[in-house]
């Protein structure tokens, strides 16, 4: 994909801040978070997918369908994993009491697709006949995960993302460079703010409960509003938000446990376009 609007994207962003079993799932079972990607490199011609894994505290079956999707992940589509951003959504569905991992825009999500049980996975917002839809059924999320994996990019996505002095809010710039310079969609990016590695319960199959089960890439706050903000192709898209409460110590403690994911998507469909996964530097 073009060469010079790579070029372009990567200047624009370098100027954008001066600053179902009941045994035990063991640790390497769960879905882990990936590793940073470079924000200089563009997805090019590999398409990026983002799944978003509704689940719940109280959900005994969810740690086994992470734990069955982790196992695709480092199995048939070991090498596509890099290629999968998933992101843990919590909401009114089987939460624990007193936990503060279910948010404003999670419920928002988990309404708007009329779930009512967890887990579900969405993939890139797509489903069956055009329609964003949520499947339960690990086999058939394996399969929409391979359909999405074999799509190639229709854009390339540039993301970075930065605290302020006291970590106390951060600043993302994306920029989103379309194979087409007379596409005449609107697009819209969002930008989440996942949390790894956070020690809490979680219950288990056969009545069974941990209360230091590792959660990762746990949903935080989508940082520019439930459904993001319009952006044009090719500009540059800068961002401030106020990190929430619940992630104020971890952003002084443990800040490579921060992450930040942006995805651009149509707004008419809703159908996500591309995704990008980035540490705050």
């Amino acid at each position: 994909m073009m060469i010079f609007n790579k070029l372009t994207a990567a200047l624009l962003l370098a100027g954008s801040f001066a600053f179902v079993a009941c045994d035990r799932i063991e640790e390497g079972n769960r879905l882990k978070p990936m590793n940073d990607p470079e924000p200089e490199n563009p997805t090019q011609s590999q398409h990026t997918v983002l799944l978003e894994d509704y689940t719940g505290q109280e959900c005994s079956n969810c740690p086994v369908f992470a734990s069955r999707l982790h196992k695709a992940l480092e199995g048939d589509l070991k090498s596509h994993a890099g290629r999968v951003v998933t992101v843990a959504i919590h909401s009114h569905l089987l939460p624990h009491k007193g936990s503060d991992f279910p948010t404003a825009d999670g419920e928002a999500y988990a309404r708007w697709l009329g779930l009512d049980a967890v887990p579900k996975a969405v993939i890139d917002r797509t489903g069956e006949n055009g329609l964003v839809s949520a499947t339960g059924d690990i086999t058939e999320t394996i399969e929409r995960l391979k359909k999405a994996l074999a799509q190639p990019a229709q854009m390339d996505l540039f993301a970075k993302a930065s605290f302020n002095a006291d970590r106390t809010a951060v600043s993302v710039s994306v920029v989103a460079v379309g194979a087409k310079k007379e596409d005449a969609k609107q697009y819209n990016v969002q930008l989440w703010l996942l949390e790894n590695d956070i020690k809490a319960f979680q219950e288990y199959p056969g009545g069974k409960h941990k209360e230091d089960h590792e959660h990762d890439h746990v949903l935080r706050a989508a940082l520019n509003g439930t459904w993001g903000e319009p952006i044009q192709l090719g500009g540059k898209y800068l961002h401030t938000s106020n990190l929430p409460q619940t992630v104020l110590e971890t952003a002084k403690q443990n800040p490579d446990n921060l992450r930040v994911v942006a995805f651009v998507y149509d707004a008419q469909t809703k159908s996500v376009i591309e995704t990008i996964e980035v540490g705050i530097k």
